[in-house]
């Protein structure tokens, strides 16, 4: 887990090499190169593995969490105001926003990309789904029509590997988040798993998050979260 702080307002603005004349009773070298192919899922993708994965529930998958502590104790940590607008990116079928309005928190925003996943947290809460804002929509095309106080991501992040989708990634973050607001990360840390759900995963350090999200930010807290999946497939950090 990664708690993060905007110190000021963001402004977003083959060719082949020469042959070198080998003698015809040389030896040539061969260079053996081994590839992965690691796909990169585009938005209509994502939407589309997500909502296969929640199809069957989620009290299974490797990413489940019963109740996200962790995540709760960060944010009332930094936001006791329970009026804040708190924004959680990727928030699918998370407890994660039932658990604050139970603390008392009034503006929430979950956003995630499968409506599958979001329906299921719909189905828990209840009524009191109305008092939250959903939104369906995948995070690198979304613009933000307002600001929050704090954005909270738990193992969004680690998926987008390509560098252009990191950097869009950032580019949201800094359109959504208020002056001096704070962002909530837990991402994969380097020792952790290298796919999660059959796609691969960027695997990061404190600083490596800190590098990337730009010198506006600063740290607020780093920890370490042991996450033992449903199945006991063995624990994963955080």
């Amino acid at each position: 887990m990664f708690v993060l702080r905007i110190t000021s307002r963001a402004e977003v603005a083959g060719s082949r090499s020469k042959q070198q004349g080998l003698a015809e009773n040389r030896l040539a070298t061969l260079r053996l190169l081994i590839l992965r192919y690691d796909r990169i899922l585009t938005g209509m993708d994502r939407a589309a593995h997500w909502d296969a994965a929640f199809a069957g529930g989620d009290e299974q998958r490797s990413w489940y969490q019963g109740r996200p502590s962790e995540s709760l104790r960060a944010i009332e940590r930094v936001v006791p105001d329970r009026d804040a607008a708190i924004l959680d990116v990727g928030g699918g079928s998370s407890g994660l926003s039932g658990a604050l309005l139970a603390a008392g928190y009034r503006d929430l925003t979950v956003l995630d990309v499968s409506k599958t996943a979001l329906s299921l947290a719909q189905s828990r809460l209840g009524k009191s789904a109305d008092r939250i804002t959903w939104i369906t929509a995948d995070l690198l095309a979304w613009r933000p029509p307002r600001r929050y106080f704090v954005w909270h991501d738990r193992a969004v992040l680690h998926f987008f590997v390509d560098a252009d989708d990191r950097r869009d990634y950032v580019q949201t973050l800094h359109e959504a988040l208020a002056p001096r607001g704070y962002a909530i990360i837990a991402s994969f840390a380097p020792t952790g798993p290298e796919q999660c759900s059959g796609l691969p995963v960027h695997r990061s350090s404190p600083r490596d998050i800190l590098e990337l999200f730009g010198s506006e930010f600063s740290t607020v807290e780093s920890s370490v979260e042991i996450h033992t999946t449903p199945s006991n497939m063995g624990p994963s950090s955080f």
